[in-house]
């Protein structure tokens, strides 16, 4: 019997100094970005409290992702009610017209957020994709039923009962429609499975926001147009344009006409797409999310059976010393003996890269080159695995 410490089983290496590792990890049902905080602000507590020499970092932040998505997709909706509105106008050549049909999208937004809170969701990457998705659908029934509320005007009808008759024509049409839609998306806010935990929200965002457009167009846009809308036409700046889409109304007019005479062609080309869409479907890629570049990585080498800490500790020097050389890895943390099973010989790394955005390498071929730098470090490894970093 000695006094003295414990054999060494396990060691952390950050960028190559030596360390102790801390794995936190939020309680489920509790929101990942505000625990991220509240992480940060006890630890700012313990950098004081710390010796000097000592050094608390974070190896890998959830919240930094998960913030720079929400971040994206928000650019994204913005970007995407520049687009629509821009189109709409291209269409429409109307301001008036257009700023009403514009007003669907801030309106249905604002009435979604409302459904955020009596449902209990979050402001995430979802639930703002399904937003950006949405916003498209959102100006549909407003520009049909604005459509034909011009039509009307233009038949010299008062605004007022332009407004009613344009929108009592369409009414049923647009109804149809936004029910056909909701048909297509309440399902897959209910599937079963860590599918469905996913697309719930999604789901049900793009159900309301398009359930809310419905009502603005048959509320909202009728008012709006017999308050501001004339019969005065299209201004002679946009005649040009104007003649540009009548005379592509004309040729559409014209291909219906030979579709219509020639219609056993027709049948046979549209047969031919679905029996090819469906020999081209069949030999798609699948797989339960796409690769993206998160700026990150995992690996795990295994070493021989029998391999002591000592030769273990040696490896995982090398391979985290190689791993730095490569350009654009940011940081790398290496350790040993830290997995499920505690094994001295299994190596576990993780590494950072720089923002994707201040690098012209990919961080798929960053972990081609990492493969290789680990091969030439422990040559002696008889499994390498380098991976992404599951996002769930």
């Amino acid at each position: 019997v000695e006094d003295g410490l414990e054999d060494e089983r396990s060691a952390a290496f950050l960028n190559g100094r030596r360390g102790i590792s801390l794995d936190i990890r939020k309680q489920s049902g509790q929101n990942t970005v505000e625990v991220a905080h509240q992480v940060k602000a006890a630890t700012e507590g313990l950098r004081a409290l710390a010796p000097a020499g000592v050094t608390i970092v974070a190896t890998r932040d959830v919240s930094k992702f998960i913030e720079s998505s929400i971040e994206d997709v928000t650019h994204d909706v913005v970007i995407a009610i520049g687009l629509v509105v821009a189109v709409t106008f291209v269409f429409l050549l109307n301001f008036r017209a257009t700023i009403i049909v514009a007003l669907a999208i801030p309106t249905s937004l604002v009435a979604t957020f409302f459904g955020f809170y009596l449902l209990g969701f979050s402001i995430n990457v979802l639930t703002l994709l399904a937003l950006t998705v949405a916003i498209g659908l959102l100006v549909d029934d407003a520009i049909v039923v604005i459509e034909a509320i011009m039509k009307e005007l233009e038949e010299g009808k008062p605004p007022l009962e332009a407004a009613l008759d344009g929108t009592r024509k369409v009414g049923l049409a647009v109804v149809a429609g936004t029910a056909a839609t909701l048909a297509v998306f309440v399902p897959i806010a209910f599937m079963d499975g860590i599918v469905g935990r996913f697309f719930y929200q999604y789901g049900l965002t793009i159900v309301f926001s398009v359930s809310v457009s419905l009502l603005v167009a048959l509320t909202l846009t009728p008012m709006l147009a017999s308050r501001i809308l004339t019969s005065s036409g299209v201004s002679p700046v946009f005649r040009p344009l104007e003649a540009f889409w009548d005379s592509t109304d004309r040729a559409y007019a014209g291909l219906v006409k030979l579709a219509v005479r020639f219609r056993i062609v027709v049948i046979i080309i549209a047969f031919a797409s679905v029996v090819a869409g469906a020999w081209y479907a069949a030999r798609v890629p699948s797989g339960f999310t796409s690769r993206a570049d998160r700026s990150e990585f995992q690996g795990s080498i295994e070493l021989p059976l029998g391999t002591g800490v000592v030769s273990a500790l040696d490896a995982a020097q090398k391979i985290d010393a190689e791993l730095r050389k490569i350009e654009h890895v940011e940081e790398v943390f290496v350790s040993i003996g830290a997995g499920a099973q505690a094994e001295a010989r299994v190596i576990d790394l993780y590494a950072s890269l720089t923002p994707k955005q201040e690098r012209q390498t990919g961080q798929f071929e960053i972990m081609d080159q990492a493969r290789k730098a680990i091969r030439i470090a422990s040559p002696e490894a008889v499994k390498i695995s380098v991976l992404e970093v599951p996002w769930v």
